[in-house]
């Protein structure tokens, strides 16, 4: 599996979930960094940079057959090199269009190759859907596989501008709104 902005919550998220359920994951990040990778669960990493080196990367750790699932959190700056390094039959879920909406597909390589492309717009989960996959995350929280991340402060509905300031000062700290 491949997590592209593996070093961001959601990336960091979607590593604790793959490690939980069994799966090697290669991580994109904007800087490669072995102190990271070992921190993180990932079984390897490649600079964002250096995306020409994805590839090679990706066909190491899978023993030259491709990863089986990547996430693209970047969009079609970065969508082409995910695609290359598939397996056959390897799907695409794309969940960000950050770094550019638009990318030349080869449909022959895509049906060659049964690739699937995934468009995955969580603002459109309702509550029940959310519901659904928390009730799934449960067990992997219950056995310790996974951890929720640590809370830096709380803060009341009524403090949102304190909240989302202490956010935005970059301190990568995670917050909470709680009643009251």
């Amino acid at each position: 599996m491949i997590v592209s902005g593996a070093a961001g919550s959601v990336g960091q998220a979607a590593i604790e979930i793959a490690h939980a359920k069994g799966a090697h994951v290669v991580a994109l990040i904007k800087d490669a960094d072995a102190r990271w990778v070992s921190e993180s669960g990932a079984v390897r990493a490649t600079a964002q940079s250096d995306l020409g080196n994805l590839y090679r990367v990706v066909r190491e750790a899978t023993n030259g057959k491709g990863a089986d699932l990547a996430l693209n959190g970047v969009g079609g700056s970065i969508f082409g090199t995910l695609l290359e390094a598939l397996a056959v039959g390897g799907r695409q879920v794309v969940y960000s269009a950050a770094g550019g909406r638009e990318f030349p597909l080869d449909l022959l390589n895509l049906y060659r190759n049964q690739f699937a492309v995934f468009g995955l717009d969580t603002q459109k989960f309702d509550a029940t859907t959310c519901a659904g996959i928390l009730s799934d995350l449960g067990p992997l929280f219950e056995s310790g596989a996974l951890k929720p991340p640590k809370i830096a402060e709380r803060y009341k509905l009524s403090q949102v501008r304190e909240a989302y300031g202490r956010v935005a000062s970059g301190q990568g700290d995670k917050v909470v709104f709680v009643p009251g």
